[in-house]
């Protein structure tokens, strides 16, 4: 069995790649788990980039290889977080909600007012609004405490949010004739 010669540009390539996996796997594998995916996940994700990008070895960029590399990560970390069909842990670590039209609204408008109209909702759903809102816990983890499915509280969450445009204006209305 003889081996092929590969040409010195390709094998100097490989080595740079390698060369960078060595000296930074720790770092990428510590910026995976702290965008919540689970070690032994995490180094699959490092693993497959590396062959990704040693197949792909001709387009690799001859400065900021580094950069580079931690983009194609965080894209492999996003393209994990899609496949696994885990959405919500998608939207906290990398596309961080602006406060909703409700957030907005609830912060501008009378604390008072909004606490009446907070304790007239159902139980069930002033408790979906306090956890959402006040305690600024995730559906998952509401779901969780109140033994229900992520579309039940999204559902609750819905009917609140309309009772209390509702309650609000009715209250609005009842100041404007007094």
């Amino acid at each position: 069995m003889t081996k092929k010669a590969m040409p010195k540009e390709s094998v100097s390539v490989e080595k740079r790649i390698c060369c960078l996996f060595a000296e930074n796997y720790t770092k990428w594998l510590s910026y995976a788990v702290r965008h919540k995916v689970k070690t032994e996940d995490a180094e699959d994700i490092i693993q497959s980039l590396s062959v990704r990008l040693l197949e792909r070895k001709e387009s690799l960029p001859l400065h900021g290889q580094e950069a580079y590399v931690m983009e194609a990560l965080k894209n492999a970390i996003i393209n994990h977080f899609t496949r696994t069909k885990q959405f919500e842990t998608l939207q906290e670590e990398f596309f961080p909600a602006e406060a909703s039209t409700e957030e907005i609204v609830l912060e501008s408008l009378n604390r008072e007012d909004v606490r009446k109209a907070v304790n007239r909702l159902s139980p069930v759903q002033r408790d979906v609004i306090h956890m959402l809102y006040f305690q600024h816990m995730t559906v998952s983890q509401i779901a969780e405490k109140m033994n229900m499915t992520d579309n039940e509280v999204r559902s609750y969450k819905s009917r609140a949010v309309r009772a209390l445009r509702s309650i609000l204006s009715d209250m609005e209305k009842e100041e404007g004739t007094t």
